[in-house]
């Protein structure tokens, strides 16, 4: 299914390209190996951490200890272990050439927990890596992959890639724009700011996807939310007809704008708004009845 890592990669370069975000996230190891980045051992703490926990406690051993312990730079017992061809019998895996007759000491032990992580983390997975770079290559390619090692960190790709998982209320109250410009001093907004911020992370990512298309907020903010055509479109709140009548808050996810009915109390407007979001994927039979 080589294909199908190869189509992320394409996904995810396509993402970059247009400054959109994905409701995603990597580990730190993998977007490392993705972009170009030496992987450290530290990097297993996120992924094993009982693994690393266990490594890292040679780093603190005696050299005599470590000697001790006939390690060499292979990885036995491991999911990776081939079989030689000739003699058909299992062979270990070598962590680097000549590394099965290499012995641990402590001159090389970081040298050794490296190796290993890198094994752990991205050799088990290189088949898969390399088609993900393979798919991300049309849109990012090696030229621009350096500069992004060059000038950005590894979390700061993750944010370009994935966005900001928190909501920042603040931002998001001043970059958003009125229709009419009145309704910021309606009943209507204060009512829908107050519900927002009584709201769990998980709600206001629910309702930023009803409103947006996306559950994340671009890694500059708020204020750098982009419309169908990729051009910036602010976050609106626009006034509609139709509270008497029980309608509920829709959405226009491709302008960021989010249609809010008169409603005659908070109470009322946080009952239609949680049903509204409650079912913003697929057919929700209660939303249609009300």
């Amino acid at each position: 299914h080589l294909s199908y890592f190869a189509l992320l990669g394409r996904i995810a370069g396509l993402a970059l390209y247009h400054r959109e975000t994905l409701d995603a996230s990597w580990s730190t190891a993998f977007l490392k190996a993705t972009f170009g980045f030496d992987i450290a051992f530290d990097d297993l703490q996120d992924v094993d951490p009982k693994l690393y926990e266990n490594l890292a406690k040679m780093q603190a051993m005696e050299p005599d200890t470590v000697e001790g312990l006939c390690l060499t730079f292979v990885v036995d017992n491991d999911e990776a272990i081939v079989y030689d061809v000739a003699s058909k019998r299992r062979r270990p895996t070598e962590l680097k050439p000549g590394g099965e007759d290499e012995t641990v000491t402590a001159a090389n032990l970081n040298e050794y927990l490296q190796l290993y992580a890198q094994h752990k983390l991205v050799g088990a997975i290189h088949k898969q890596l390399s088609a993900f770079r393979e798919g991300l290559g049309v849109f990012v390619d090696d030229e621009l992959r350096a500069l992004l090692r060059k000038f950005c960190t590894v979390a700061d790709i993750q944010l370009l890639l994935c966005g900001v998982a928190d909501i920042d209320l603040n931002d998001w109250k001043a970059s958003t724009r009125y229709r009419p410009e009145a309704l910021a001093n309606s009943p209507s907004v204060a009512w829908f700011w107050a519900v927002v911020s009584d709201m769990s992370p998980a709600d206001r990512a629910r309702l930023l996807y009803f409103c947006t298309g996306s559950a994340r907020v671009p890694v500059t903010g708020f204020g750098a939310l982009q419309g169908f055509n990729g051009a910036q479109s602010l976050f609106t709140l626009s006034a509609i007809h139709g509270a008497e009548a029980g309608r509920l808050p829709t959405a226009s996810a491709c302008f960021n704008t989010l249609y809010l009915p008169a409603y005659s109390s908070r109470a009322v407007l946080e009952a239609k708004l949680r049903l509204a979001t409650s079912g913003a994927e697929g057919f929700h039979e209660a939303a249609v009845a009300v």
